[in-house]
């Protein structure tokens, strides 16, 4: 296998192992949001701690989809070396 394409793999290995990780933080802070929904009203701390937890649902659910993105791209990526069509004048 060429060097370029190993590194590509290796590239793309590391972003799923990322994404995994960021999944996992995902699953904790709606676990932790669908507690506090029960007991908002019980303390008004409880809105505070809920504020946090919608801000780390949102944070990773970024990194999620940024993974899911970066992987996409270089799934599709030419190996150098090799034609790249997106900037072939005769593919418009």
């Amino acid at each position: 296998m060429p060097q370029n394409v190993r590194l590509i793999s290796e590239h793309i290995a590391r972003i799923e192992k990322f994404r995994e990780r960021q999944q996992e933080q995902l699953r904790m802070m709606q676990a932790f949001k669908g507690n506090l929904e029960q007991v908002l009203e019980s303390d008004r701390d409880h809105m505070h701690f809920y504020l946090t937890v919608l801000f780390g649902e949102k944070m990773y659910r970024a990194y999620t989809e940024w993974a899911d993105e970066a992987a996409e791209l270089l799934r599709q990526a030419k190996p150098a070396g090799q034609p790249d069509r997106r900037g072939d004048s005769s593919s418009v």
